[in-house]
């Protein structure tokens, strides 16, 4: 987002540097978060990335809570011995 390419025409190139940001760019494309305007040239699609956005919270919101519920069982586990 830093380029604002956030349509066709203000779409640009894009090559990963890492292995990591490989993985990130293909789950983008994936998504739908990211788009092709041609074959070389990229952008996001804003409402797409607000989508993910609230679903990777919800995941992440959902993990923690399960985390915090296993570990409070264990906790209570522990000191009824």
């Amino acid at each position: 987002m830093a380029a604002n390419a956030i349509d066709p025409k203000s779409a640009v190139p894009y090559e990963a540097r890492s292995f990591v940001q490989q993985r990130i760019f293909d789950r983008l494309v994936r998504t739908d978060v990211l788009r092709a305007a041609d074959a070389e040239r990229w952008y996001i699609d804003l409402p797409a990335y607000v989508r993910y956005r609230k679903a990777m919270k919800k995941r992440i919101a959902t993990i923690m809570g399960a985390a915090a519920a296993i570990g409070g069982a264990i906790a209570a586990i522990g000191i009824m011995n």
